[in-house]
């Protein structure tokens, strides 16, 4: 089985910024980790891909959470992912009818590390399907050339593959050759999946060499844990944690993004609620 990966470089005449990603096996597992039906695996597929594409800057402790809100139709998209490539996602509803496209709503981008946050950005999406958004959110910020292209292959509701690649014009040099705007786009604007899905693996692109300078493997992590979820659990309170034992017994708690459930028994109940005593 391939195994997912991330690239960034330059074209070997050094003309285009390419980034391009395979996250087919995180996207298969988001779909099954949610139960996606419908046009809900393709759109989650979608969303993962511009989260990593987005997330090529981050480096060291910072993280990127991506948030697509769509009003029409009514979706909610969010993942975390970190500077190694680890990422969780979730979409709600889970199933969408198959002619499902095009979004209205925001594309919010949030950088932060575990101080703070270190940027928020806001694009409107407008009639606009999820490549299409990233590729205005990009183009609003740099202002330069640029293509953007997702690939996502479903078969019922599996994922098949996942491929995205954003390519970037750079600005002419007296130093280095250079394509015009119409040069860049008559050659990329066409890509098909097989050459994207070429490229990743043989590192060439419309026949060129590629000058790799970033490739790392990317993959589904979730974050939550047992001690996470006791940890929460305390917050709550000695008086609510009582309550919690005496009417229930135990607490049972899942993660929403990976769905996982955490059982919390009566004995562990009590052990949380004596920290509290001898506070």
């Amino acid at each position: 089985m391939e195994i997912d990966h991330f690239e960034r470089g330059l074209t070997v005449d050094f003309a285009v910024r390419y980034i391009m990603v395979d996250c087919t096996s995180v996207a298969q597992k988001a779909q099954q980790r949610h139960n996606l039906t419908g046009a809900a695996p393709r759109l989650c597929a979608e969303g993962i891909l511009a989260s990593y594409l987005l997330a090529s800057q981050i480096k060291g402790e910072e993280k990127l959470t991506i948030q697509i809100l769509s009003q029409k139709p009514k979706m909610s998209f969010m993942s975390d992912i970190n500077a190694n490539g680890e990422l969780r996602a979730k979409l709600s509803p889970t199933t969408f009818p198959e002619t499902t496209t095009e979004l209205d709503g925001v594309l919010v981008v949030i950088k932060h590390n575990k101080q703070k946050e270190l940027y928020r950005g806001v694009t409107n999406i407008e009639h606009s399907n999820i490549a299409q958004a990233l590729h205005h959110n990009l183009t609003q910020s740099a202002q330069v050339d640029t293509i953007v292209q997702f690939f996502v292959l479903q078969k019922g509701n599996s994922i098949h593959r996942a491929v995205g690649i954003i390519l970037e014009r750079l600005p002419p040099t007296e130093d280095l050759p250079f394509l015009t705007s119409e040069e860049f786009f008559t050659k990329y604007a066409d890509l098909t999946t097989k050459e994207v899905c070429q490229s990743l693996a043989e590192r060439k692109l419309r026949n060129e060499n590629l000058h790799d300078l970033l490739s790392k493997p990317i993959s589904w992590k979730c974050r939550c844990s047992r001690a996470k979820v006791k940890s929460m659990l305390f917050s709550l309170g000695r008086k609510e944690l009582e309550e919690i034992k005496q009417e229930i017994g135990y607490a049972e708690v899942t993660c929403h993004f990976c769905n996982e459930q955490v059982l919390i028994e009566n004995d562990e109940l009590q052990e949380l609620i004596d920290q509290h005593t001898k506070k």
